[in-house]
């Protein structure tokens, strides 16, 4: 104690600490402050100081927490953008499958894509407020309407192009079966007529013209299904074959019977326009396709300018919100170190001076009386330190008389204490005894028991012995003898339990006699 008050009254303010306090002093705003902060009590100004340092702490944390959700908000943005971005790449993905693959399955895949980005693109609209965030969004909601009007074009011309196949497979089987039937007729008349020879020529004519047909048929189903130039140039080669062999037959022949053949070359001829019909439909797929493509490819690059402006806009917030956080933490560090220099010296400089005269009294300085010219506690404290120093002039005076007394009692205490040591020692003798006489009536319960035991099993025997017949009741007459002369020295047992019960008696009644004076003592 008296080290700390030497420590803290021999603390000599630098030059630069007075000079800085005088130039404060001089302040007249700065003087103001000081004086009613020394009016007040320690307890407003530790709240005022502890308030001041939590209010500028919950400046800094509403800060840092305006900067932290601001991060995360444009953190949940790229977050949705990237998934948008995958819906785009996942789009792009079951475009080229159905494209390739063109089932239901498929096509309903690219519809489900399509609606998902629609979703996002509409979660992202509804988060955004940038102007510029807005208008790629639009832009990218533009592009997603046009790409999900040209798939239905393309799921239109799909359908189309399955009806178009459709009828050219039934074109094509009319003409196989309007050349079977004349195929039949000559067939008839070859078999009928006996120089056949000119029938015959006919016969394999016409085979061979069913035979190119099913040729251009297998051409034609080839092209539908894979689309390629060379596929469609061989359908229609085939098919104009198949035209000209008509027209040969019926120049070389000219037979009423080969008149059978006019369905055939109409059904060949409509046959050719329907094979027209898909390539137009063909081409209208193709271009939608490209169309579709295209506006994937600028859907990508749009997202990936979203992302980008996005994490702009990130890095931007975030050196906004580092140098607004660093301005705030620094004020406020600035405003906290002038309000605790404000504080410590409304506390500390009393205080000092308090403990220098509390140093003086421990040292036996009495002589000296403490000025009060403070309100505050610390004036309190320097009033309670002076008519201490008067108190203890007055008390130094009786300190003799009280040792005196101090003494005097010590020495009856002594003997009261040696008194209680006698008592305590004879009262553990007096249970030592106790617990004696007590082990001793545990042993005669014990033998009482073990008789009692023996009496048993010899009414047992006895028993036993009594229903084996008039031979043995001699032997139990004998056994009870011994039950009887048992049983007496049961009798003896108990009366000896009775009399170290007596004696436990007057044990407990020396305890309690002992307990009694001990307690007097």
């Amino acid at each position: 104690m008296n080290r700390h008050a030497d420590a803290l009254t021999t603390h000599v303010p630098t030059s630069w600490e007075r000079a800085f306090v005088r130039s404060l002093q001089e302040i007249q705003m700065f003087r103001l402050i000081n004086q009613a902060l020394g009016n007040m009590n320690v307890r407003f100004k530790l709240s005022l100081g502890f308030g001041l340092v939590l209010l500028l702490t919950l400046i800094i944390t509403l800060t840092g927490w305006h900067g932290l959700y601001t991060m995360i908000d444009r953190s949940e943005s790229l977050s949705d953008i990237a998934q948008l971005n995958g819906l785009t790449k996942d789009l792009r993905a079951e475009r080229i499958t159905d494209r390739v693959q063109k089932t239901p399955e498929s096509t309903a895949l690219v519809t489900e894509k399509l609606n998902e980005m629609k979703a996002q693109l509409t979660l992202l609209h509804t988060q955004s407020e940038e102007e510029a965030t807005i208008k790629l969004l639009n832009g990218q909601f533009e592009m997603l309407n046009r790409l999900e009007k040209t798939f239905a074009d393309v799921r239109d011309n799909r359908q189309t192009r399955n009806q178009i196949r459709t009828r050219l497979e039934q074109t094509s089987e009319q003409a196989l079966q309007a050349i079977a039937q004349v195929e039949v007729e000559v067939l008839k008349s070859v078999s009928q007529e006996q120089d056949s020879s000119e029938r015959m020529e006919e016969f394999t004519n016409i085979s061979q013209l069913r035979q190119q047909v099913q040729t251009a048929r297998y051409q034609v189903q080839t092209y539908t299904f894979t689309t390629r130039d060379a596929d469609e140039s061989a359908a229609i080669a085939a098919i104009d074959e198949a035209l000209k062999e008509i027209g040969q037959i019926a120049q070389d022949q000219g037979n009423e019977s080969l008149q059978g053949l006019t369905p055939a070359t109409a059904a060949l001829e409509s046959y050719r326009e329907r094979l027209g019909e898909f390539k137009q439909i063909q081409t209208k797929a193709e271009a939608d396709q490209e169309i579709m493509a295209g506006l994937g490819e600028t859907l990508l690059d749009s997202v990936a300018a979203l992302n980008r402006l996005q994490t702009a806009q990130r890095d931007s917030e975030a050196a906004n919100a580092s140098a607004m956080l660093s301005s705030v933490a620094g004020l406020a560090l600035l405003i906290g170190l002038l309000a605790a220099w404000i504080m410590t010296r409304q506390i500390t400089v009393p205080l000092q001076q308090t403990l220098g005269a509390a140093a003086r009294i421990a040292q036996g300085d009495l002589s000296r009386d403490i000025s009060v010219t403070r309100r505050d506690e610390m004036g309190q404290l320097q009033g309670s330190m002076q008519t201490m120093t008067v108190s203890l002039r007055e008390l130094v005076g009786g300190i003799s008389e009280g040792v005196s007394q101090i003494a005097s009692a010590a020495e009856q205490l002594s003997a009261v204490t040696k008194q209680t040591c006698i008592g305590v020692t004879s009262q553990k003798d007096e249970t030592d005894q106790v617990a004696t006489a007590m082990n001793e009536m545990a042993a005669t319960v014990q033998e009482v028991a073990r008789n009692a035991q023996e009496a048993s099993q010899a009414a047992a025997q006895a028993d036993q012995q009594a229903r084996s017949g008039d031979e043995v009741v001699g032997q139990a007459i004998i056994q009870i003898e011994q039950l009887a002369r048992e049983v007496l020295n049961s009798t003896q047992s108990m009366s000896a339990l009775k009399q170290e019960s007596n004696k436990i008696v007057g044990v407990l009644d020396v305890i309690k006699s002992v307990s009694q004076q001990t307690n007097l003592l």
